[in-house]
């Protein structure tokens, strides 16, 4: 079951880059 564990591990920083970039480009969508 370790590779789910790494699974989640990826996504969840796939998903913190991604607010990151949203972040960076769009600051009062993600501040609404």
């Amino acid at each position: 079951m370790e590779y789910l564990f790494l699974l989640a591990a990826h996504i969840k920083l796939i998903y913190f880059c991604f607010n990151k970039i949203v972040y960076a480009t769009q600051p009062k969508l993600v501040l609404a």
